[in-house]
């Protein structure tokens, strides 16, 4: 294990990070993420065993955190230490109150496959980072492994998304659906429903819709300004739902209208669960 102590901000180290962690562009050349937040960080660490990683640290913390963190750690491949100056420069938190982030090796995103199955969940141009992060981690939760992202949503890793999935990203597989045609083509021939979320037209009450908790489908949902594309929408596979909510309100928030969905078809798979065991 490498340990470098950086108190320069010509080091290339310094700048190198910087870059990764504020540009999407330099996530791609250099093919690593940044994380950031003491329980999303210990959640990587722990849980990304077979990842190799590099740790970064405030200088004046660094005898805590070796302590506490990193004893006995295979996956660390280096440790660079920051001056607290330098790291208050890298912290994307706004208290600047963190001690410490990571360096990961950026996932390949996957391509639109044909052996998906379960929940699938597709999202349409979504840009805010904290919806999105919220979503990963909502997904995560309800044990959803497939995520489905149009090219124009919000970039899937940047700090903030990462960051508000507080370590959803682990759980999950991300991939890159590049148009609705393909999204329509992939539930043609697979024979999964599209299930589209939609305050517009005719919908159907989401409560009242059945599902089956053994069946493959996918819950579509659109972004904050505009929703899902009429293309997607009028299509003779797309079944459109909506949630019941105060109609003065025009709709709900994306993050908020998908917990709603994604744990009521836990909560019903549960119980079919629990009807077959007893």
């Amino acid at each position: 294990m490498k340990i470098r102590k950086i108190s320069s901000s010509l080091n290339s180290s310094f700048k190198n990070t910087k870059k990764i962690i504020l540009q999407k562009k330099y996530k791609d050349i250099f093919k690593k993420f940044w994380v950031e937040g003491e329980k999303t960080v210990k959640t990587f660490i722990t849980c990304s065993v077979s990842q190799k990683l590099i740790f970064c640290v405030r200088e004046s913390a660094f005898q805590r955190v070796k302590k506490d963190l990193l004893t006995n750690r295979e996956n660390i491949e280096e440790i660079r230490i920051f001056a607290d100056d330098l790291y208050s420069k890298l912290s994307q938190v706004v208290d600047n109150s963190t001690n410490y982030g990571i360096l990961l090796d950026m996932p390949i995103m996957r391509k639109l496959e044909d052996n998906l199955s379960g929940n699938i969940v597709y999202l349409h141009n979504l840009q805010d980072p904290g919806n999105l992060g919220t979503i990963i981690r909502i997904c995560a939760a309800v044990e959803s492994k497939e995520l489905l992202l149009s090219k124009k949503c919000v970039d899937p890793w940047s700090p903030k998304v990462i960051r508000a999935a507080s370590g959803g990203h682990l759980f999950i597989r991300i991939r890159v659906v590049e148009t609705i045609e393909q999204l329509l083509t992939f539930s043609k021939k697979r024979s999964f429903p599209i299930i589209a979320a939609s305050t517009s037209g005719k919908t159907n009450n989401f409560y009242h819709t059945e599902f089956s908790s053994n069946s493959n489908i996918i819950l579509a949902f659109g972004s904050e300004g505009n929703g899902l594309p009429h293309k997607l929408l009028k299509n003779s596979l797309v079944q459109k739902i909506c949630i019941p909510h105060r109609r003065e309100l025009a709709s709900i928030n994306v993050s908020s209208a998908l917990a709603v969905v994604m744990f009521e078809l836990h909560r019903r798979k549960f119980l079919d669960v629990t009807a077959i065991k007893t």
